[in-house]
């Protein structure tokens, strides 16, 4: 018997030596039971047979003999016995898309030599003790489980050996639309960015249409917590923001007068009524210390809040309403719409100007900042598509560049910068580019949807510990990419209920999920959608969360 296994036996021989063999004659039969045998022909230029459809743990014996035109030879047995041995150990089988899980080959049950697990995408890993997440389809918009196999095979007594191990997978962590719409036949997202609580176990969104439900998710599955509506059905254009130290939450609605302190447990805190508009404004910022809260509204004022008491302690006139908040130590950086003083810096105790930098063209609305690395420079996107960099240790403007566009209303919202410095974006002309620190040269463009309408509009992109850009495009449809280092798109996928499922709100990330907001229309509220991206090993904090933390503080130190 050379080998044997799930419900088979392999049993090889030495061909015969002489040359008018015709073939052989095979019988086989379960041990003692003479009712179950059964006769096989195998042809003369063979020197093995798999007798399959055995059963598992039960003893067969096998006669052979050699047949000639004039007579068989001598009947030689042999027994065997057919063994499902599962040579492997898998954490779990039922996973979300992209959830690592650990295929472990065990030695000792059936030692073996080149081990290789074939994933469903056709990608392969060798090893005997792995890592990796099981893929699935993602153009769909639905989380319904789908089959999926890893094929192991390994190398057995010189035999290549195959086994299927097949896993439950869902797409998504979770696909949310179930919000308070109000008065409105629907609700969705605008310019909002998912953010967490300090201990990140908690996410935190707001709805934009006609009601601004702040709403504390689960961040796993989606479950909410709470919910909190507001004093006032109004409308919400920007993000809200989480005190890094307290956990309470921030945010603005598109009607003066109410910005709203929320505790963790769902409960207000205070409401501010002298504060204007936070619709396309600056996301709220929060020091380090956890002490106090910075606003820029509709009306142009910066202002810096009590975030124990909701009190105003300073407030200062800007050129026009806000694109970007910065808390920088004893400083706060200021990015206004606007090109003549669009950029300013101001003393965070008494809001007094430290120094004022002209940019090209004006901040985009709800922009936002970026950082580098090492904290020394700024980057900033225009309404014209120009990318800035600001050196915030010498407050002077230190290199423009504008990436691909087909007119000047080309808007660049929110950038990321890489751990090693580099710039990434995306435009709304449907354009993604990465450039080169400082000096912002042009390291690559991506054109996979290039000249699309509105295509990365309030985009934030993300990225991760290893470099990789996730971005995601409104346009007819969403589109979600993630770029390598080097602009090599490595996945791309779409969710897609309706041409309303468009993404012109920010994309959150945390723990290896990627979190994304759509804006939805017409009775088809908008989208929250987690994925898993890559597992834990990918987690971050710093910008690529947005804000210099996963809090959104736009605090960076």
């Amino acid at each position: 018997v050379e080998d044997s296994g799930d419900g088979y036996v392999l049993v090889s021989w030495e061909a015969p030596k002489y040359s008018d063999l015709t073939g052989y004659t095979a019988t086989y039969q379960e041990s003692g039971n003479a009712a179950s045998k059964k006769t096989v022909q195998i042809e003369k230029d063979k020197t093995s047979h798999t007798f399959e459809g055995l059963t598992n743990e039960q003893e067969y014996v096998f006669s052979f003999v050699a047949n000639y035109p004039s007579k068989s030879s001598s009947a030689v047995e042999l027994k065997g016995t057919p063994t499902k041995i599962i040579p492997y150990t898998v954490s779990k089988t039922d996973v979300v898309a992209g959830e690592l899980v650990n295929l472990k080959y065990v030695q000792d049950l059936l030692p073996a030599t080149d081990i290789k697990w074939t994933l469903p995408n056709g990608k392969s890993v060798s090893g005997e003790d792995v890592l990796v997440g099981i893929p699935a389809k993602f153009d769909v918009a639905v989380n319904d489980i789908q089959l999926a196999t890893v094929e192991l095979s390994a190398t057995v007594k010189g035999i290549t050996k195959k086994w299927s191990i097949n896993f439950n997978v869902r797409p998504y962590m979770f696909l949310k639309s179930d919000w308070d719409n109000g008065s409105s036949t629907y609700n969705g997202f605008k310019n909002g960015i998912p953010v967490f609580a300090p201990d990140g176990q908690t996410l935190y969104v707001i709805t934009f249409q006609s009601v601004s439900v702040l709403y504390a998710l689960d961040p796993k599955t989606g479950a909410e917590k709470w919910r909190y509506k507001p004093t006032v059905n109004s409308a919400s254009y920007n993000a809200c923001t989480v005190n890094p130290v307290t956990g309470d939450i921030y945010y603005g609605v598109s009607t003066a007068g109410h910005f709203y302190c929320v505790k963790p447990d769902g409960t207000l805190k205070w409401e501010n009524t002298k504060l204007g508009a936070m619709n396309q404004t600056s996301t709220p910022a929060v020091s380090k210390d956890g002490k106090t809260v910075f606003t820029h509204d509709k009306k142009n004022n910066v202002s810096a809040i009590n975030a124990e008491t909701g009190d105003i302690i300073w407030t200062a006139t800007m050129p026009a309403q806000g694109g970007g908040l910065i808390v920088n130590g004893d400083e706060l950086i200021v990015g206004s719409c606007a090109s003549a003083g669009g950029v300013k810096f101001l003393k965070v105790s008494d809001g007094s100007e430290i120094a004022s930098v002209d940019i090209p063209e004006n901040m985009s609305d709800g922009g936002g900042f970026a950082i580098s690395p090492d904290r020394k420079t700024a980057y900033l996107g225009t309404n014209k598509g120009t990318v800035c960099s600001i050196d915030i240790v010498n407050h002077t403007l230190k290199a423009t560049q504008k990436p691909p566009q087909d007119n000047d209303n080309c808007n660049i919202w929110e950038l990321v910068v890489s751990k090693d410095g580099s710039v990434f974006g995306g435009s709304k002309r449907g354009y993604t580019f990465c450039l080169k620190a400082e000096t912002l040269e042009q390291l690559w463009i991506g054109e996979e949807i290039a000249k699309t309408t509105n295509a990365y509009n309030y985009a934030h992109p993300c990225c991760d510990t290893e470099g990789n850009f996730y971005i995601s495009s409104g346009g007819d449809k969403n589109q979600n990419f993630i770029y390598s280092p080097n602009g090599a798109v490595l996945e791309q996928w779409t969710v897609h209920t309706s041409n309303n499922q468009k993404q012109m709100a920010g994309n959150g990330f945390y723990d290896g999920v990627f979190y994304s907001c759509f804006l939805g229309a017409s009775n088809d509220s908008g989208l929250l959608v987690a994925r898993n991206v890559g597992g834990a090993q990918l987690g971050t904090s710093g910008w690529p969360c947005h804000g210099g933390d996963i809090c959104g503080s736009c605090c960076i130190k």
